[in-house]
């Protein structure tokens, strides 16, 4: 399946938009060397412990923000990047023990 593909079905039939999306940027991350590429990301969104993002799918109260690697349009960015927040119980962020890691490839 070409990206292109991938991509175009993810912008015509949004019950698979997140995964067409996901799988196109893990491909092009962990898989293509071929052309290079800018990826541009909204780092306040990503990085600031005081999470932006709630739903009640994720916390039925709305008391707690989504972490990023939670919401489907960072999610494959931040893996590669190895810039996760664990979750505690309440469901509030926390850094990770280890610090950033390389890209698979």
């Amino acid at each position: 399946v070409k990206i292109v593909d991938l991509l175009r079905a993810g912008s015509q039939k949004e019950n698979v938009a997140p995964a067409c999306y996901s799988l196109a940027v893990d491909h092009l991350l962990r898989h293509q060397d071929d052309k290079p590429f800018l990826v541009v990301m909204d780092e306040f969104n990503c990085y600031f412990d005081h999470l932006h993002y709630f739903h009640m799918d994720y916390d039925e109260d709305v008391r707690w923000g989504i972490p990023p690697q939670r919401i489907s349009l960072f999610k494959p960015l931040v893996e590669s990047l190895g810039l996760y927040r664990a979750e505690n119980i309440k469901g509030l962020a926390k850094r990770m023990e280890g610090g950033p890691k390389p890209i698979r490839r």
